[in-house]
């Protein structure tokens, strides 16, 4: 599990790093939120960005836990996503793999496949720089050959 945390957060750094030296990702909309249930399945901290501009094409990757008695689940949600129009209000379109680890390196006596995919649609609330973010969606969640439906809600910054 520390493997694991520890390679998402250097990727985080490095790609903070590259993305302050690269003058081309100048001027891209990034974010920072918190989310409950949702893709982080319990609570999650995300960055979101995109790869140019202030809409079209962009990822997200996060960290989050989920409280369960006796045992620590943690999840790390990485999603490509899709957002719409110049205004505030947007359209949001997102594809997520949410990888889970515990305490124990298994999840569910490994009866369940540790990761989860999660292909949704919402609601984005964010103005291009130094604002209020707000986020709401939902889709099927997919797992183990079982489907569930699912929502989620993001409260945040953009940068």
């Amino acid at each position: 599990m520390k493997s694991i945390f520890l390679f998402f957060l250097n990727m985080l750094v490095v790609n903070s790093m590259r993305a302050q030296a690269d003058a081309s990702f100048a001027g891209t909309t990034k974010s920072v939120c918190a989310e409950v249930l949702g893709a982080g399945i319990g609570f999650s901290a995300n960055f979101d960005s995109r790869f140019k501009g202030q809409n079209g094409l962009g990822f997200r990757a996060g960290l989050g836990f989920v409280p369960v008695t006796g045992i620590t689940i943690l999840t790390i949600p990485l999603g490509v996503n899709y957002i719409t129009s110049k205004r505030s209000s947007h359209f949001e379109a997102e594809f997520t793999g949410t990888v889970f680890t515990s305490t124990n390196g298994k999840f569910n006596g490994d009866k369940i496949s540790p990761v989860f995919l999660f292909p949704h649609v919402g609601y984005r609330y964010s103005k291009p720089s130094k604002s209020f973010l707000g986020r709401i969606y939902g889709g099927p969640m997919f797992f183990g050959g079982i489907t569930l439906p699912f929502a989620g809600i993001s409260l945040g910054y953009t940068l």
